[in-house]
């Protein structure tokens, strides 16, 4: 390479590289160091933008951003981009196929067989035609900067698509907060006429009153409105929970008297199905540290739901178990059950399987999040047309009190 080139070799170099400019203005520059040094008055730098080839330097800004689609067959710069070699209007061209051109000469940016866009050259001084010594020079200088412009395009993409993110981002951010916002709002909206309706309805059943055939209606509009006001309920906790601002409420509990007292609640249901019901609890299992109100309705959901999807007449199964450190809760039922490809979605936020039950796609992502704050794990294995089992795996958290005790007893 001639002391002169390698000036300008030298000097494209520090431009490409400079982290001082942009993009366009490392290009704008190069552009104009390549048209210097051929001696021409006219160029730009086409990059390749999906299925087109963009303007990105131009010496006629108004030109920078128009795209010519590679399917084009009458532009030269696609000719010379597809086909990975230079382009001489003189030597490689029909005049007659190009007569919109007097001279020009387009060279491919490529590493190996990528292309990554093209160099145009038009209007040498004098009008002169691009000679071979012109060719091979642009040629050997293209290929010592195409390595930097295939970094100098991989970087723009890249912050193209980061920009893109970024704004995808923020969007789903606004309209998280909006949802929130919404769903806060008409969460705290519909407790307070809600516990009326029901606290009405209750008188209402209790009076002496009400005729005996509408004691049904007004059981099932309270049951019906006690639903709602759970599946309200579900949604504020969930809410917290995800916003890390639901503050437990933890005391030495006995998780068997739970279930007991989960199962007194529903024996209603139960015996309406004509359902059989199966305890095995664990009597070696330790009082542990938990939110009582929230595992109670971690036990009312699932058995709530076990009865439900277990036919009339079919069994359900309690079980609890020491493990090491942790309480296994299991509850079974032999059902309708749940197909494989769904049992990864059901603790899903608004996921519903329909199984001919009403179902916010509520509870089951409560349950999940309730467990997890109390560091538990949920399990749920399930055959279709024969039974489902959840298991629930709560860490044994003994009161510190009680610890320090242990630790101070077996110091001495």
């Amino acid at each position: 390479m001639k002391k002169e080139d390698f000036i300008v070799f030298n000097k494209l170099t520090k431009t490409l590289l400079s982290k001082r400019l942009s993009h366009k203005i490392k290009l704008k520059r190069a552009l104009s160091i390549i048209l210097s040094h051929t001696k021409c008055n006219r160029g730009s730098i086409m990059l390749k933008n999906n299925d087109t080839l963009e303007i990105v330097a131009s010496t006629n800004a108004k030109l920078i951003g128009v795209s010519t689609p590679l399917d084009d067959t009458r532009s030269p710069a696609v000719k010379a981009f597809k086909e990975l070699k230079i382009l001489n209007l003189k030597t490689d061209c029909s005049k007659k196929q190009y007569k919109n051109f007097t001279t020009f000469l387009i060279t491919p940016i490529k590493v190996n067989n990528d292309a990554y866009g093209v160099i145009n050259l038009t209007e040498k001084d004098n009008d002169q035609d691009f000679t071979d010594k012109d060719t091979k020079f642009i040629s050997k200088f293209v290929e010592s900067i195409s390595i930097l412009i295939e970094n100098l395009y991989l970087t723009s993409e890249l912050e193209n698509k980061n920009s893109k993110l970024t704004t995808t981002l923020d969007e789903l951010k606004k309209t998280q907060k909006f949802r929130d916002e919404l769903s806060n709002m008409i969460i705290h909206d519909l407790k307070s006429p809600l516990s009326e309706i029901i606290a009405n309805l209750d008188i209402l059943y209790r009076d002496s009153y009400v005729k005996d055939n509408l004691f049904d209606v007004v059981d099932a509009g309270i049951k019906g409105a006690q639903d709602m006001m759970s599946m309200i309920q579900n949604l504020v906790d969930i809410y917290k929970i995800e916003q890390n601002n639901l503050i437990l409420n933890k005391n030495l509990e006995d998780i068997n008297n739970l279930l007991q007292e989960t199962v007194h609640k529903l024996y209603s249901l139960i015996i309406e199905k004509k359902q059989k019901l199966y305890l095995n609890l664990d009597k070696s299992i330790p009082l542990t540290n938990i939110d009582k109100l929230l595992i109670l309705r971690i036990f009312y959901n699932l058995l709530n739901n076990a009865i439900k999807y277990s036919p009339i007449k079919k069994s359900i199964y309690i079980l609890t178990q020491k493990i090491d450190n942790n309480i296994l809760i299991e509850i079974k039922n032999t059902g309708v059950g749940i197909a494989n490809n769904q049992l990864t979605k059901i603790f899903d936020k608004f996921y519903s399987i329909q199984r001919g039950q009403d179902n916010s796609g509520l509870g089951l992502t409560f349950v999940k999040l309730a467990v997890e704050t109390h560091n538990g794990i949920i399990k749920v294995f399930s055959k279709k047309d024969l039974w489902t089992k959840f298991q629930i795996f709560l860490p044994i958290e003994e009161d510190k009190n009680v610890l320090d005790q242990k630790i101070l007893d077996l110091t001495l």
